[in-house]
């Protein structure tokens, strides 16, 4: 029976990137897989990450901003690689999403459509 080589936690691509900085970028997200179609928007994307790397002990940084719809979204927080796992902590805040644009999966998922409202998030996530 040939020698069965045991799972490694670690990578088998290194990589160690100083800084990442996004100015100005956007994006479209399109989901044909609900009625109505569900399109959103990411604009004046910015991101800027620092120390991002799959091995070590050093903390990722990274700020986040766009503009997703006509919502202000910024994410900021850290992660380090743990145990082949990312642990990670971030703040999140979101203000004012338009609720009837996720419609179709309220819809969808509990039967009921949104109509009108809006969400505002502020928190922490780990």
């Amino acid at each position: 029976m040939p020698n069965a080589k045991a799972k490694s936690s670690e990578p088998t691509v290194y990589f160690d990137i100083g800084k990442i900085d996004v100015r100005r970028g956007s994006a479209q997200y399109y989901d044909s897989s609900v009625k109505p179609y569900v399109g959103m928007n990411l604009k004046r994307f910015n991101l800027s990450a620092k120390h991002v790397a799959n091995i070590g002990k050093t903390r990722a940084q990274f700020n986040a901003s766009g503009d997703v719809n006509s919502s202000r979204l910024k994410v900021t927080g850290s992660g380090v690689p743990k145990n082949g796992e990312i642990d990670i902590a971030t703040k999140i805040k979101l203000d004012t999403l338009m609720l009837p644009t996720l419609s179709a999966y309220s819809d969808r998922y509990t039967g009921h459509a949104i109509r009108r409202g809006n969400l505002s998030y502020e928190g922490d996530c780990k």
